[in-house]
């Protein structure tokens, strides 16, 4: 995204200073399983207990762990809902497209 120029200026803060506490925030916090999880938790989780739960419709169960660094994840319980999955994300929101290039679905 940032290649095709969706964000710019400050929107790019890049942490320079290894030792400082905004990057050991952000070690702790941010990690792409992170980013999935709320993302998904966001779409379908609004129902669920703080820290995990199973959304039967969808075939998603949530886990947040309590612990540092953060570790929250997302499994899907049946790859075969995957196309489904995939489909009602992209109905969701316009940030995200399917694209079937490679006969995954």
């Amino acid at each position: 995204m940032i290649d095709e120029g969706w964000f710019e200026g400050d929107d790019l803060y890049d942490l320079t200073d290894l030792g400082s506490w905004d990057y050991a925030v952000w070690q702790a916090n941010y990690h792409p399983e992170c980013e999935a999880h709320d993302l998904l938790y966001q779409f379908f989780g609004t129902e669920l207990m703080p820290g995990g739960g199973v959304n039967e419709e969808v075939g998603l169960a949530f886990s947040e762990h309590p612990c540092t660094p953060r570790l929250a994840t997302v499994t899907l319980l049946d790859p075969d809902r995957l196309p489904d999955l995939a489909t009602r994300v992209a109905d969701l929101t316009e940030w995200v497209d399917i694209h079937n290039d490679r006969g995954l679905m």
